[in-house]
């Protein structure tokens, strides 16, 4: 069936890599590229739905109708990277017993793909399962199969660019900050030549620097590097009475306040404060209880994806407002806290909420990603919560909403990752940190302490 003198490799790809990535098809180099007959019936099924899945199958389909065209059989079609394309196993006889003899799709894929080994194993130096679904990988594996994970979006966590200087403290020699206290500022290129060791603090990081004085407690100052320029950070901003805690909180409120920044990513596990300090600087920016300063932003809108943790609760009754507000309780209950903080309740009726009064007055706008296709959202605040659950695919569709005069600031938790097809190497706050580390327009602070209780920052510590 496969040409012999191929001494290439064969990659079966399963349904799960498809939506993930539905241009996977020319990532494979000149290798060959196997889609079992199954997967095509479930992108046929998944493009006739709603939301993101839907959208990913049909952008998938058409590519395959369009190799169709020149190839009605389905069979060698020509990949612009030099392998070929071939859907494998539509036969009657499968397509009329797929019904009756397979309750998850899953299981004929691997049949399909134990069939495709056992005829075509002499053909290719390699032949492997490509699957986002660790089961998947697990099952096809103890079968005989090589399974591996779609690696073409992958990163590795420990060589990701950084936001902040990886060490607790940088050593400069006593002269800097000195300088900085009395110029705020220093050309780059004069600190890193006087930084201790051969340390080097990058473009767009904090740090936390630090000199030794003989007999003298250290001095530190926090600094970023930013287009050129080691500047000594405001570390006294506060916002409605809310002040950074810590220095990486410090660092994020110099972020957010920094007008050069378009977008911000902050990681952190719960309770480090990623959500608050979001709104609070959001809040500042686009509202004015006395109507005495001018504000940079026109609202905020903050996006969600509808991910659920456990068990789904089903539908919800009421309007698209009263549904995501289920989903959206976070931004509610932080919103009240910098409402009791900042005295902030003025003008509020009584039984409404801070955030539910913020919404009816047309500062905040809150919104799930299932409906941001298509928008285009300028002069705004833009919070996107909890990125480690979005795909690649899924953060360009977020990213490329942001209109003229809008800045984006991304929260990240990857140790909560609940999407089913994602990791810490694939989700969407690996990819941003790879894409846009370095780069002048973007900054990132991970928090590294938690702020909410000690209670919650022990159970984030040892559960």
């Amino acid at each position: 069936m496969y040409e012999e003198d191929r001494r290439v490799r064969a990659f079966i790809l399963d349904t799960s890599v498809i939506i993930h990535d539905p241009t996977c098809f020319d990532k494979f180099e000149d290798n060959d590229v196997i889609i079992p007959f199954v997967v095509v019936m479930e992108l046929d099924r998944q493009r006739k739905e709603d939301g993101y899945v839907g959208a990913q199958a049909r952008i998938a389909i058409r590519f395959l109708e369009k190799l169709r065209e020149s190839n009605p059989d389905m069979l060698h079609c020509p990949l612009s990277t030099g392998g070929q394309l071939s859907v494998f196993g539509a036969t009657k006889y499968l397509l009329e017993s797929v019904n009756k003899r397979y309750t998850v799709n899953d299981n004929l894929i691997i049949e399909l793909a134990l069939q495709f080994k056992d005829v075509n194993d002499a053909a290719y130096e390699k032949i492997a399962l490509v699957s986002k679904d660790m089961g998947m990988r697990i099952l096809g594996a103890s079968l005989g199969i090589i399974t591996e994970n779609y690696e073409s979006d992958l990163v590795i966590p420990e060589r990701l660019w950084s936001g902040v200087f990886s060490e607790q403290y940088l050593s400069v020699e006593i002269p800097v900050i000195s300088h900085l206290k009395s110029h705020n500022k220093i050309e780059a290129a004069a600190f890193n030549a006087m930084t201790i060791g051969d340390k080097m603090l990058g473009n767009q990081q904090y740090a936390i620097v630090k000199d030794n004085i003989l007999g003298e407690k250290p001095r530190t100052k926090i600094v970023k590097n930013s287009h050129g320029i080691v500047e000594a950070i405001n570390d006294e901003i506060e916002v409605f009475g809310i002040k950074g805690n810590n220095a990486r909180q410090r660092m994020a409120l110099d972020a957010l306040y920094d007008p050069r920044v378009n977008l911000m990513l902050i990681t952190g596990a719960s309770g480090t404060g990623k959500t608050l300090l979001a709104l609070a600087a959001g809040l500042a920016q686009t509202w004015n209880p006395k109507g005495d300063q001018y504000l940079r932003y026109s609202q905020i809108v903050g996006i969600k994806p509808i991910v659920p943790v456990g068990n789904d609760i089903g539908f919800l009754p009421g309007s698209k407002d009263s549904k995501l507000q289920a989903w959206l309780q976070p931004y509610f209950d932080n919103l009240e806290f910098i409402a009791e903080t900042g005295k902030l309740r003025e003008g509020v009726i009584s039984k409404q909420s801070f955030g539910e009064w913020l919404i009816q007055e047309g500062v905040i706008a809150l919104d799930a990603m299932t409906y941001l296709r298509g928008r285009s959202i300028t002069k705004s605040w833009i919070i996107l919560d909890e990125v480690q659950n979005l795909s690649p695919q899924q953060i360009k569709t977020a990213l490329t909403r942001a209109g003229a005069g809008s800045k984006v600031i991304c929260l990240a938790d990857t140790t909560q990752i609940d999407a089913p097809y994602l990791d810490n190497e694939s989700c969407g706050a690996a990819h941003i940190l790879r894409v846009f580390g370095g780069k002048d327009m973007f900054s990132h602070v991970e928090l590294n302490r938690s702020e909410r209780s000690y209670l919650a920052g022990l159970a984030a510590q040892l559960l």
